[in-house]
């Protein structure tokens, strides 16, 4: 007489777990967790991408400030009558546009205006043009003068319309203040007759 276990089949103990168990289960929730979260972080990723546009550039403009004329080595054969200097703003966003000629002789930059204090050559977008009159000092053979555009930020702008001339009538300075940026610079031969 036996029991009524003597005659069901013998049971194999495993360490395999099997289709039911719960290890399985979670490595797959885990490794679905973990697809799910690098899915959501690179469509994040991408939004950000679309929105920045990073292979835009906001500016459209290569400088801001641009000589067009007189070219790089044009003479001027009179520095007292000077020379007309044309360019183009671009992409000023509240930023003005200076000109100045460096004298390489003293290594002063010479703000250039022809109003009662100083003032910008450019403060929109477009097209500007400035009398550079005079250029460069009497006896002058042949010299080079570099006319520089530069691009002044607010503070920038404002040291430079407050600028006092000095006993002679320039404002000049050795190095530029702060917020002023070089954009454009061409040299000219300047002689005195």
């Amino acid at each position: 007489m036996g029991t009524d276990n003597e005659d069901a089949p013998e049971q194999s103990v495993s360490s395999d777990p099997g289709p039911g168990s719960g290890r399985r289960n979670r490595r797959t929730r885990t490794n679905a967790a973990v697809i799910t979260a690098l899915i959501t972080v690179l469509g994040a990723i991408i939004v950000a991408l679309i929105n920045i546009q990073p292979w835009h550039q906001n500016n459209p403009c290569r400088t801001n400030l641009t000589i067009t004329s007189p070219s790089d080595g044009q003479y001027v054969a009179n520095g007292a009558l000077g020379v007309k200097v044309t360019g183009t703003a671009c992409d000023m966003g509240g930023k003005t546009g200076w000109l100045f000629d460096y004298d390489p002789d003293d290594g002063y930059y010479y703000l250039d205006y022809s109003t009662s204090s100083p003032s910008p050559v450019a403060v929109s977008n477009g097209s500007w043009a400035y009398y550079d009159t005079p250029i460069g000092n009497e006896g002058d053979q042949n010299q080079t003068y570099q006319i520089t555009a530069v691009l002044a930020s607010d503070a920038c702008t404002n040291v430079l319309e407050n600028a006092t001339p000095d006993s002679a009538g320039d404002v000049r300075f050795m190095t530029f203040p702060s917020g002023c940026q070089v954009e454009d610079s061409v040299g000219v031969l300047v002689s005195y007759p």
